[in-house]
């Protein structure tokens, strides 16, 4: 919808006051169990552009293009995207 409550505005506030001039990738974190991740890019007038991504649809992809009989696991920084694995004995 375009709307944030202002906890969150302030919090990109805050990271576009203190952005490098090059374009930085944010840690992958989790968002109400969404696995969620920030790209953000300076303008040359000093604006800072944040494009956030939720990263579970890339499960469709993975599911699309895994080989039947194996495995896929999509993890970043600990929390686990996508998974396919069902059991112990692999």
């Amino acid at each position: 919808t375009g709307n944030m409550s202002d906890e969150d505005a302030q919090l990109y506030i805050d990271l576009a006051e203190n952005h490098p001039s090059e374009t930085v990738v944010s840690p992958v974190s989790m968002n109400s169990g969404v696995p969620m991740i920030t790209f953000s890019i300076k303008r040359i007038d000093d604006s800072v552009d944040f494009f956030v991504f939720n990263l579970s649809q890339f499960s469709k992809v993975i599911t699309d293009y895994a080989s039947q009989g194996s495995y896929a696991e999509l993890i970043a920084n600990g929390s686990t995207i996508f998974s396919n694995k069902h059991g112990n004995n692999l």
